[in-house]
């Protein structure tokens, strides 16, 4: 024999439910690496996008520090040009003016090499002629003037010979290091800060798009992982339109699909333990009841005044009562299947208010019969339709209570017939009225819920159906069968 956890885990295999297993890559120290979609999205834009803002950036760098190079130079160029030509004699004050439009500074050396003037300051600063400076003749880059330092600054220097007045002259031209570097910087800060902020916002907008895109796909697997766990709640969609959201409502067009499988999953299992309940037990209280009412029949043959005891006819009727329930619950497990045959519809409904006459006088409830008009035959399963109705009917006196009223009626239908069991309880609770004719579905503590299932299931062997309502303060619980006669062979 299989046992319960075995077959439950073959079903949950064979309905692709599968334990989960993580794949996910290991390291060299055995722990899990996760590359997750925001840096598989994030990391090649930002690489691809930063080295492309690099690239332009260094180049428009470049170009701004040579074009701030060739500002220099030509400054420098026209300096020493007019040097060359100048015929003023040289002075600090002149020197000094120079230095304030040309920004470098100027040291004059008379024929034998001393200082005659200079825009240094304090004057004790000037150096000597640098033996290492050349007399220039073409300055085309700035880096191939030579260094010279004064105190602790270094300069480029170019060494003019002046001509005029001070032809045996010569000026020692000294730009500052730290202030080519400076003009250089500022030529090329502009598209730092460009390329910089090009660079950060980028990187703030993909990682923005690339968390949220893991954010909705962290949802869908989510509500995947509920799937998996058996939890098939509906998933909200967004107003977005795009892949993701298809997916999202696949998976919850899924879940709507396997609400309604687990549904059917559920009633088939309840109507495969129904079928062993009423397999062995009810087998069981039929032989039971069988042999109970063998003895009263015998005790009435024997003795002649039991036939005149009504308690002994009541019992009687209760126990054919109690067969009949027995032998709907077979019948709803499929135990056993007689076979239909014609019923007069009157006599049913009178033998069933005789049935009922006890029940209804213990309990208090007046109990009407409302048999057809004009004589109609049904062709059925007498026990089962029997048996649905005094189901039908006994839950109605539960209902009614004392002081209450039953009424059982039938009427032909175009094509078929119509039972109509009615009382004046408050009805079934709200909780359980959905799930009514479910097996195992009871508003009573006492209750099984065998009662309504077993109607349920007559009406769909006769092609028929059954539902209930509340109209006028009563609650109806009305049965249809399929194909009936009149008497004359007319079919209604």
């Amino acid at each position: 024999m299989i046992s319960d956890g075995s077959r439950e885990s073959r079903a949950s295999e064979a309905a692709g439910f599968r334990p989960r297993v993580d794949t996910f890559p290991t390291d060299e120290w055995g722990g899990s690496v996760r590359w997750t979609l925001q840096r598989r999205i994030l990391l090649p834009l930002v690489l691809i996008h930063g080295a492309v803002i690099c690239a332009i950036t260094a180049i428009t760098v470049q170009r701004a520090t040579e074009r701030s190079e060739r500002g220099i130079v030509e400054r420098l160029r026209e300096v020493v040009e007019t040097l060359q030509v100048a015929r003023f004699p040289w002075t600090d004050a002149v020197l000094i003016r120079m230095r304030g439009l040309s920004g470098a500074e100027f040291v004059v050396y008379d024929g034998v090499g001393e200082i005659s003037a200079t825009s240094l300051l304090p004057r004790e600063s000037a150096p000597s002629i640098p033996t290492h400076v050349a007399i220039a003749q073409r300055l085309d880059h700035l880096d191939d003037a030579p260094i010279v330092r004064v105190g602790q600054t270094d300069h480029h220097a170019l060494l003019v010979e002046a001509a005029g007045v001070a032809r045996r002259s010569r000026v020692l031209v000294l730009y500052p290091l730290n202030r080519s570097r400076d003009e250089r910087l500022e030529a090329a800060t502009p598209s730092l800060i460009l390329g910089g902020s090009s660079l950060i916002l980028m990187t703030v907008a993909g990682s923005w798009i690339a968390h949220g895109l893991r954010s909705r796909i962290s949802e869908a697997a989510r509500k995947v992982a509920e799937v998996e766990a058996g939890r098939f709640e509906p998933v909200r969609v967004g107003p977005e339109r795009d892949e993701i959201s298809d997916l999202l409502r696949s998976i919850d067009s899924m879940c709507a699909q396997l609400r309604s499988m687990s549904r059917t999953i559920r009633e088939t299992e309840r109507a495969r333990l129904l079928s062993q309940f009423a397999a062995g037990l009810a087998h069981q209280m039929r032989n039971a009841i069988a042999g109970a009412r063998m003895s009263l029949q015998l005790h009435e043959r024997r003795c002649a005044s039991a036939r005149e005891e009504e308690s002994l006819r009541t019992a009687n009727r209760q126990l054919v009562i109690a067969e009949e329930q027995l032998q709907g619950i077979l019948s709803l497990g499929r135990v056993e299947d007689r076979p239909a045959r014609e019923v007069e519809v009157s006599s049913l409904l009178t033998e069933i208010g005789e049935l009922l006459g006890a029940s209804c006088e213990h309990a208090r409830v007046r109990l009407e019969i409302d048999p057809p008009a004009d004589p109609m035959r049904c062709e059925v399963r007498e026990s089962g339709l029997r048996s649905a109705l005094l189901n039908l009917a006994l839950n109605a006196i539960d209902a009614a209570g004392p002081g209450g009223r039953v009424r059982i009626s039938a009427r032909p239908l175009e094509s078929g017939a119509e039972f109509v069991v009615s009382d004046t309880g408050p009805g079934p609770a709200p909780e359980i009225a959905s799930t009514l004719f479910e097996p195992f579905v009871s508003g009573k503590p006492e209750g099984v819920g065998v009662g309504l299932a077993l109607a349920d299931q007559v009406a769909k062997d006769h092609a028929g159906s059954i539902g209930w309502s509340r109209e006028s303060g009563e609650t109806r619980f009305v049965l249809t069968i399929g194909v009936c006669e009149r008497d004359g062979g007319s079919r209604t």
